[in-house]
């Protein structure tokens, strides 16, 4: 089969006139496509780039800004002077309007050489229509000029614009004679602009020509080949949307542009099918169509009653009544009802509903049935082929009738039906519409316009697949046997992939009973650890892991012993931080108990216990209190008087303290400190907690540090009490510990060399005093039980 080119060359058989192009006067964008399209040419494909001036406009580059300077110049100091804030289209193109012919009254269009680039026309904007008077007679009218001309001296410069009388002149002649502007694959409306030369055409509801846009050059093409394109007397197109009632585009011409329409379609009796009614008597299936409007041969002439010319029955005004009712009521709620805003949801089951409502009432053929179809079909499912399908089936006949022959609006209607019938397989019927809707496209957009190519390859796609069809059929092609062919190789594939199964599942089970023997293997080394035989198994392991490594084997098993070697790495670790976490915890709690006031008669009884040799400490600076738990003493007479491993280590550590305050302040003061009595209340009162320089400058950390076994019971436990100095007696620094011995233990070395002071050192053995006293109430506990 042929190409797009061949296909549209040969379904072209009339020549049609050449088509006329009008520049306009002036134009604008719609206020939702400002930041879209470029501010000159339009288009919407290129990446723009914002005007440096007002920061708003957009054009395409240097050169379209340039052009359009000319227009944008009062508008680029207006955005500015508005804090950036950009008038609707009906002020923007009054402005415009204004500011051209003001320039044009001076004599700039003379000095500049491109002042009529793309704008030239043979009339002037004042040898329009204006309708001045009628639009003075309309009171909604003038409200509107006034609202805009108020917004336009605010926007706009003085010096920029003219009279007010001059200015209502020029907005009338925008009302009355402006135009669509649609985008280039005139499938949406971006813009409005004035053109001069074209507004010279009359209207009529059947027009013979249509005007489309590239840009802002507005195309009047032809819709048949015995169009005169220069003679406008018998020339015309539509100022309306075609799919209306004949009221309906009498009320809207009359109300618009002050002129009753009396075109060849408006005098039409064809017309009434339109405003056409169901038969309520007749059965649904099969109910005649009646014209409530406008002469008929089933209506009578004195007294106006419609009788059915299939059941026989007059109908009741009532019952005509009720259809004209229904058709009016569809006119209001698709007037005023904004179906994007509501959401889809909602549109859908009220256009929905509408439809089943009237469906019964009103035919097909009846514009307003049709118009809920037409407001229906963008909410429905676009892919629900079949609905969409027959949704345009339905109203085809109105589409018919409302558009005159090649019209692109009838031509996209019928190109939708040729696309939903090729979706679910209907090629006949596909190929039929598409083959007229192509036909339509390039007589009236000619051969490169996008609808006409678009229509042309998918017309080219369904003559492929029904030419790979009847070669099939001329080769004797059995559909049955391909299809068996198909499912033996099918099954030739799924034993294919049987057998691949089969191969892996073998391999699988081998590897299962190779991991069973490393497991049995890290077992009997588990056995072995627990014996004893750590060392020699952990060497054994790894001597097993690198013979595996080396053979590609014991992943799992290298991955397992690493995993038990860094168990010992990470207790180790959490060791040291908890030790950690306790001493800047008692930190805090020596902070706190600083603090608070002792109870005396306690902190005597404990210096008295003290004296008696239970583990008074001095180190120069504070006294510290180490009171035995009754857990030590029970065990050091179970132990017959034999002292714990742990109260040696704090006797060792009390032992270096004393050996530091000798050194550094001679025995006899150490000595003659460690019998410091408690002071009295009396010196109580003069003598300040005693604070003791902290590792980190200005800390202000108490050194009233107590057992936790000294709290008071009005403190709720947490609250230490604070032993206090005789008075007289100074503060000195804590020297430094010497350097532990080689006969210290590594626990102990490792302790040392966390706390760089003497407090730490004291502050260690402490916590581990009450960390073994604690251990050992517990395990006595667990005895007793």
């Amino acid at each position: 089969m042929g190409t797009s080119d061949q296909i549209g060359r040969t379904m072209r058989t009339d020549q049609s006139p050449e088509p006329i192009d009008f520049y306009p006067f002036a134009y604008a964008l719609f206020d939702e496509n400002l930041g879209k399209h470029c501010w000159y040419c339009l288009d919407d494909e290129k990446t723009h780039k914002r005007c440096m001036g007002c920061h708003r406009a957009m054009f395409c580059d240097q050169n379209c800004q340039m052009l359009a300077w000319k227009d944008h110049k009062f508008e680029c100091r207006g955005i500015r002077a508005n804090s950036g804030n950009v008038p609707n289209i009906e002020v923007r193109l009054l402005g415009r309007i204004v500011t051209r012919h003001k320039a044009i009254a001076k004599g700039m269009d003379r000095k500049d050489q491109n002042f009529y680039k793309d704008r030239q026309s043979r009339r002037n904007i004042m040898d329009i229509w204006a309708h001045t008077k009628n639009i003075e007679k309309d009171s909604f009218a003038m409200g509107k000029f006034e609202e805009i001309f108020g917004r336009l001296i605010r926007f706009y410069e003085p010096k920029a614009l003219l009279p007010k009388d001059v200015v209502f002149e020029l907005h009338c002649r925008d009302f009355i004679n402006r135009h669509a502007i649609s985008d280039k694959h005139y499938l949406r409306e971006i813009g409005k602009g004035l053109y001069l030369d074209l507004c010279a055409y009359d209207h009529s509801c059947r027009p013979n020509t249509v005007y489309s846009c590239r840009s802002f050059v507005a195309t009047l093409r032809p819709l048949h080949a015995n169009v005169k394109m220069l003679d406008r007397s018998t020339t015309s197109y539509s100022y309306i949307d075609l799919l209306c009632a004949k009221q309906d585009r009498r009320k809207l011409l009359k109300d618009t542009w002050y002129f009753h329409c009396q075109c060849e379609r408006c005098a039409d009796d064809s017309e009434n099918i339109l405003t056409s009614m169901f038969c309520p008597q007749c059965p649904r299936d099969n109910a005649a169509c009646l014209c409530p409007f406008g002469p008929s041969d089933h209506k009578d002439e004195q007294s106006q009653l419609l009788t059915c010319p299939k059941c026989g029955t007059t109908l009741k005004p009532e019952e005509v009544m009720e259809a004209i009712a229904a058709m009016r009521f569809i006119n209001e709620i698709l007037d005023k009802t904004d179906f994007e805003r509501m959401g889809r949801p909602k549109a859908l089951s009220l256009l929905e509903g509408m439809a089943i409502r009237f469906r019964h009432v009103l035919p097909p053929t009846n514009v307003y049935f049709c118009k809920i179809v037409q407001a229906l079909l963008p909410h429905i499912d676009q892919s629900d082929n079949g609905r969409l399908l027959e949704l345009h089936l339905l109203v085809e006949p109105c589409i018919r009738q409302c558009y005159p022959h090649n019209h692109p609006a009838l031509a996209f209607h019928l190109r939708n039906i040729g696309i939903f019938a090729k979706e679910q397989n209907e090629l006949q019927i596909a190929e039929k519409y598409l083959t007229e809707a192509l036909r339509m496209f390039q007589f009236v957009m000619g051969p490169q316009h996008s609808l006409t190519t678009l229509t042309a390859a998918i017309l080219e796609e369904i003559i492929k697949g029904e030419g790979e069809k009847e070669i099939r059929r001329e080769i004797g092609w059995d559909q049955k046997k391909e299809e068996e062919e198909k499912k033996e190789g099918k099954m030739e594939e799924e034993e294919k992939q049987m057998e691949g199964k089969t191969e892996e599942e073998e391999q699988k089970m081998e590897e299962e009973r190779k991991e069973e023997k490393r497991e049995h293997e890290e077992k009997k080394m588990d056995e072995e650890k627990n014996e004893g035989k750590t060392e020699k198994g952990e060497l054994k392991m790894e001597e097993e892991v690198k013979t595996e490594e080396e053979y590609g084997l014991g992943r799992k098993e290298n991955k397992k012993y690493e995993e038990r070697k860094d168990e010992g790495k990470k207790e180790k670790k959490k060791e040291r931080e908890m030790r950690k976490q306790k001493e800047e915890g008692r930190g805090e709690k020596r902070g706190e108990g600083g603090k608070r006031k002792g109870n005396r008669e306690k902190e005597e009884k404990s210096i008295e216990e003290a004296q008696k040799g239970r583990g008074r400490e001095c180190d120069g600076t504070k006294i510290v209190l180490n009171i035995v738990p009754p857990a030590e003493e029970e065990e050091k007479q179970q132990n017959g008087g034999e002292k714990p491993a742990e109260e040696k280590e704090e006797e060792l550590i009390n032992s270096l303290v004393r050996m530091s305050i000798s050194r550094a302040t001679g025995g006899e003061q150490a000595e003659e400190t460690q019998r410091m009595p408690m002071p009295t209340e009396g010196e109580e009162q003069r003598i300040g907690t005693s604070v003791v320089p902290s590792s980190r400058p200005g800390s202000g950390q108490s050194g009233a540090a107590l057992s936790p076994h000294y709290y008071s019971s009005s403190d709720g436990g947490g609250a230490k009490k604070k032993l206090k100095l005789k008075k007289g007696t100074r503060r000195k620094r804590t020297p430094l510990p010497p350097k532990p011995t080689a006969d210290e233990t590594e626990e102990e070395e490792e302790e040392k060399s966390e706390a760089s002071t003497m407090e730490e050192v004291q502050q260690h053995g402490r916590e581990r005093t009450k960390r073994k006293s604690r251990e050992e109430e517990h395990r006595i506990e667990s005895g007793r039980e």
